[in-house]
């Protein structure tokens, strides 16, 4: 659900409906106990509450300012606590994780992001570099030091590096999977073949598995924000500092529009909830 403008009503509606569906096709062991929202338009602080109390209890998003952002990367803060609530009821409380500047796409650097489609619709409309080549024995050593290097460079932001989460996708990519992710086990197989040339090993998982690698480090001090500090996270046109990642010339208008568009349409969403 689009967190910032919905009545709470809706979003505990929805969200049982889901679970519902969960519960009597798979089974209660089934009901998830992490969840993202990578592209929503700003999370609302009461959302840390109500997910605390919908079985989850971690949570990872993307976007916020940029400033609030880039603040937080310096300050190697993107993970912290999140109370929702000023009841200090541990409950009430959620481990979140926000995306770096490089959000959740792999950084389109130097050529297209890791997307080995035919079909590519970024390089199609966009920047026009076309899918990567196939990896192959000749340059899976250049991949491979890509991949190594943002995970180096993204590192510094975290509070703990020892494990990182590295999203590996984008919107309207990966229409053949199989073309991926053949290309991208080459890769993880050599990386992990020689850990001492790149110094780290990766592997594919869920959230839920980096989180709870995440929590069994138990000796990490989590910084904590909710009603005193930053409760809400609500993008307002900020500037981001990186180049290329954001129209700068557009990028002003972009929340703005969220919020004044289709006035009726969220009136009748809002008296049908």
């Amino acid at each position: 659900h689009d967190e910032a403008v919905t009545h709470y009503q809706a979003d505990v509606d929805q969200m049982t409906i889901g679970h519902e569906f969960i519960i009597e096709t798979f089974g209660k062991e089934y009901v998830p106990r992490t969840c993202w929202h990578i592209d929503p338009f700003g999370s609302v602080g009461s959302n840390a509450a109500l997910y605390s109390k919908m079985s989850f209890n971690a949570f990872g998003t993307n976007r916020i300012p940029d400033n609030m952002k880039t603040l937080w990367e310096n300050n190697q803060e993107l993970d912290f606590i999140w109370e929702g609530t000023s009841s200090g009821i541990e409950s009430d409380k959620l481990f979140t994780h926000v995306m770096d500047s490089y959000g959740y796409c792999p950084p389109n650097i130097p050529r297209n992001a890791f997307m080995w489609d035919d079909y590519n619709y970024w390089s199609k409309t966009g920047d026009g570099k076309g899918p990567e080549p196939q990896v192959n024995e000749s340059n899976v050593i250049e991949f491979a030091q890509n991949i190594t290097h943002w995970f180096k460079k993204q590192g510094k932001w975290r509070r703990v590096r020892e494990i990182m989460l590295w999203p590996y996708g984008c919107d309207l990519e990966q229409h053949n999977a199989t073309l991926n992710m053949k290309q991208m086990d080459y890769i993880i197989d050599y990386i992990n073949k020689n850990p001492n040339k790149f110094g780290l090993t990766v592997q594919y998982a869920t959230l839920t598995e980096y989180f709870n690698a995440l929590n069994a480090l138990k000796t990490v001090k989590w910084p904590e924000r909710g009603i005193k500090t930053n409760l809400s996270f609500l993008p307002l046109g900020t500037v981001s500092q990186y180049p290329g990642f954001y129209n700068k010339s557009t990028e002003m208008n972009w929340w703005s529009g969220f919020f004044n568009s289709r006035p009726i349409l969220k009136r009748k969403a809002r008296v049908a909830s």
